[in-house]
């Protein structure tokens, strides 16, 4: 999780507490149940539940909020405004959003505008400051000031301010908010081109990677081209310069005009939009290249480890490959070492350490042969397996069992609810529904049946009465799938943990 770099024990506490105040229907909103639901003590709920009145009244002044009437105002704060607000008051997040900002961090007035020692800061910046030394990013020990190679830095910038700053405004100034726009407004009016779409409605994404890109610039850190990231190019060289000119950045050279431009381009790979997708698999899939070889030995061995499943379908999984491009160039061009904020859903880290189907991938980059250029993937850290293992989880339930969770399903008769729930389990990679009269323990029960005792007769299996059993309504309301998807993901964890273990 990206806040627990920044927030002390407290503030997580408070955090989680707020997450359970605004997910909880508001009719059963008590103490003991936000202890229940959080897994605190009635004593730490009680405590947080007072700090987060006292933030509320901070982030809504009008108001006088209260234990009586703080559920009537919960609407008006969002779990990102509140997440945001807690950052605020982090030392280590108002630091390093200082750093990445200002290229000459001025670390002693730092210190004393926020009454802290070196000692204290040094210590509550490491547990950021040490992902950043893991992805090739670090902090100068005598100005503080961010080194490393250039790409690694935009991209660590990229992750930390698209994270901080979700939901919760924009992250620099109001002129560079409207440079930004500005510039992005001429590059929209390109013709479409090789990985060149409009990015209309403006999003904030394009414009936070614009915005660092120009504040780079200005501050003296331009691009020189990198060899590696060529491989997209190859048979694009004339793409339109775009805002990339001498007459918009006058001290620039030509080379680090084109690398400016290269970089514009390849972020619009690693932002996925899903327009360029046809793009990516003719260029890679036409040719023959280190990145085409991968992906698509990568395809063909998981393949050949299936038993029932048609494989004809995984084949044509047209934005599998596509992504299983842009995953790979990307760790490709970064040497498998950068900042991105899939590096903060640990749970997916968790999985795929222990999932057959990682095992699955694992396999196959070993025995890439030494030899291949292809091998450099092998050499790649475990985040890459990660990524490969999210990509293609879906398309690949037979190879990932361990990690599903079995449900049965008893719903006494067939109707449109049963139907509308069974559709929707069936939806989640993580859950395999299996039928209650098959000789299979489940994981859990969801059952409009309200009395255990008549669950009994009806399964195919020994009943467990520790196995988890969900009532579900005849009429269930958007509000009930929200929290049977909260109640899934929570088992999902414990089950994970358990087959660990």
């Amino acid at each position: 999780m990206f806040e627990a770099s920044f927030f002390d024990r407290h503030s997580l506490i408070n955090y989680q507490l707020f997450r359970a105040m605004k997910t909880l229907p508001q009719t059963t909103l008590s103490i003991n149940a936000l202890s229940r639901a959080t897994g605190l003590s009635y004593s730490q709920t009680y405590t947080a539940f007072q700090t987060v009145l006292v933030q509320l009244n901070k982030m809504i002044p009008a108001e006088t909020i209260d234990e009586a009437n703080f559920a009537q105002f919960l609407g008006n704060v969002t779990i990102n405004q509140y997440r945001f607000a807690l950052l605020k008051e982090s030392l280590p997040f108002v630091f390093f959003d200082d750093v990445f900002k200002n290229p000459h961090p001025d670390f002693h007035t730092f210190k004393e505008v926020h009454q802290t020692s070196v000692s204290t800061l040094r210590r509550r910046i490491t547990p950021f400051r040490d992902y950043l030394a893991d992805n090739g990013v670090n902090l100068n020990s005598t100005t503080w000031a961010i080194e490393g190679d250039e790409l690694h830095i935009r991209l660590a910038m990229f992750t930390f301010f698209m994270l901080a700053y979700r939901g919760a405004g924009w992250p620099f100034s109001g002129e560079e908010e409207k440079q930004a726009k500005t510039l992005l407004t001429v590059i929209n009016q390109t013709d479409p081109d090789f990985l060149l779409m409009p990015v209309e409605p403006m999003s904030k994404e394009a414009l936070v990677v614009l915005a660092i890109q120009l504040m780079r610039i200005k501050q003296g850190h331009p691009l020189l081209p990198n060899r590696r990231m060529q491989l997209l190019f190859s048979g694009h060289e004339d793409l339109p310069d775009l805002i990339f000119t001498s007459e918009q950045f006058p001290n620039l050279s030509d080379s680090q005009l084109k690398a400016e431009k290269q970089f514009y381009y390849f972020m619009t790979v690693t932002r996925q939009p899903q327009k360029i997708d046809r793009q990516l698999l003719t260029h890679f899939g036409e040719t023959d290249n280190l990145v085409n070889r991968f992906v698509t030995g990568l395809v063909d061995h998981l393949n050949d480890q299936l038993k029932k499943t048609d494989r004809q379908p995984i084949a044509e999984s047209q934005v599998m490959i596509a992504n299983l491009y842009r995953l790979s160039f990307n760790e490709y061009v970064l040497n498998g070492r950068f900042s991105q904020r899939l590096d903060f859903a640990q749970s997916l880290y968790d999985e795929a350490d222990s999932s057959t189907l990682a095992t699955a991938i694992q396999r196959y980059l070993k025995q890439i042969p030494k030899s291949m250029p292809e091998s450099v993937f092998a050499d790649f850290p475990d985040q890459f397996i990660s990524g490969l293992y999210l990509l293609v989880s879906d398309n690949y339930p037979e190879l990932n069992h361990d990690m599903q969770m079995i449900v049965n399903v008893l719903i006494e008769h067939d109707s449109f609810a049963k139907r509308d729930l069974l559709d929707f389990l069936n939806d989640l990679g993580f859950i395999r529904v299996v039928p209650p009269v098959e000789a299979v323990k489940p994981d859990l029960i969801i059952t409009s049946i309200t009395k255990p005792k008549r669950v009994i007769p009806r399964l195919g299996h020994p009943f467990d009465p520790t196995t988890p059993l969900i009532t579900w309504m005849p009429e269930p309301t958007d509000l009930d799938y929200f929290h049977l998807y909260q109640r899934l993901k929570q088992l999902q964890r414990q089950h994970r943990s358990t087959a660990r273990s």
